[in-house]
């Protein structure tokens, strides 16, 4: 039996104990469920005669169809970028998650473009070579590492994107130091 079954099962149990006498709280106890949830199905078999879950309606579209067109967009024209900046970018009243699921809607289930990730081969497994950041407030900036990844690089890479990058984010909170966790 499934699980739409069994519920469909226990529900009928509820209806028939009632029936034979049985009060809210019997009913409750002997089938493991609660009494508010007793008092529910006897209530819809007396109203409705039905014991099924009622229809629901979906929950009403956030994005306009120009939004989530915009959406593709963004995200053709900056592979690299990541939800919460879409959605500040273009203004949305709606969460990041949203965004997403309208990228999803698209077919649109990773962000990057096979043409702008750099491979290396190792042993049968494919390297991407990128550094990026991320704060509280979401997603940073990505780069593509081009060679090795030496201690001169890393250096070349805080000074010349990091910093640059950080800088051009407008943070919800007064200016002052960053605590820098670095973390591999």
């Amino acid at each position: 039996m499934n699980r739409r079954e069994t519920e469909l099962t226990k529900r009928a149990e509820i209806v028939a104990l009632h029936d034979l006498g049985f009060s809210s709280r019997v009913i409750a106890r002997r089938l493991a469920v609660s009494r508010t949830t007793v008092l529910k199905w006897i209530r819809r078999h007396e109203e409705t005669g039905n014991l099924t879950d009622l229809d629901r309606r979906p929950r009403p579209r956030l994005t306009t169809p120009q939004d989530d067109e915009n959406i593709r967009r963004a995200v053709q024209v900056a592979p690299f970028t990541n939800a919460f900046a879409i959605r500040e970018a273009l203004h949305l009243n709606v969460t990041s998650q949203t965004v997403r699921n309208r990228l999803h809607e698209a077919g649109i289930h990773h962000r990057y473009d096979r043409r702008n990730i750099y491979e290396e081969r190792r042993s049968g497994h494919v390297t991407v070579n990128v550094w990026g950041w991320m704060c509280i407030h979401g997603l940073g900036d990505i780069t593509r590492i081009e060679g090795r990844f030496t201690a001169a690089k890393y250096i070349e890479i805080l000074q010349d994107f990091f910093l640059p990058s950080l800088r051009e984010r407008d943070f919800p909170f007064p200016p002052g130091p960053v605590i820098f966790v670095q973390d591999r």
